[in-house]
């Protein structure tokens, strides 16, 4: 019954973490079209910055909890 509960809580985990990928990769198309004034260029930098520490943290992570099980989150 736990090998179960883990499968699924895995599988919600990857589902969840496409949506907020896709979610971030459309707003980050909103902000980035927005002329500066009205969104400052400091906000557009900082949300990249995020984006990226966010990704190469996911990236890392991710790598460790997948070795060898062929797991990936995209």
């Amino acid at each position: 019954m736990q090998y179960l509960t883990a499968l699924h809580l895995s599988d919600i985990s990857c589902i969840l973490h496409r949506i907020r990928n896709e979610f971030l990769d459309i707003y980050q198309q909103l902000l980035l079209a927005e002329p500066e004034s009205s969104v400052r260029q400091e906000l557009k930098e900082a949300f990249l910055a995020l984006r990226l520490a966010a990704v190469n943290s996911s990236k890392a992570g991710g790598e460790e909890r997948g070795r060898g099980r062929g797991d990936h989150h995209d």
